[in-house]
């Protein structure tokens, strides 16, 4: 990091390059989306066990349900068309 140079300005300066607008543009498709389906579809808004370990644990079991409500999904669309 250069002397007198913070952080902050370090990461403002990423992120209005022209490559820092679109990794951020991306991230609003690839992560927030999961976020936002976690919030609205499971109601969860924070974890509820403590430690590294429970909290890999709980989400782990989160995003496994997530999943295969997904796959859920795909798959009786996939029978409705066949059938």
């Amino acid at each position: 990091m250069p002397c007198g140079t913070s952080t902050k300005s370090q990461a403002k300066e990423a992120l209005e390059s022209d490559s820092g607008k679109r990794k951020y543009a991306q991230r609003k498709i690839d992560v927030e989306t999961v976020f936002g389906r976690m919030k609205r579809n499971f109601g969860v808004r924070r974890v509820h066990v403590r430690g590294e370990v429970g909290v890999r644990n709980d989400l782990g079991l989160l995003l496994m349900s997530m999943n295969l409500t997904k796959l859920s999904g795909i798959l009786r669309k996939g029978i409705t068309q066949i059938g």
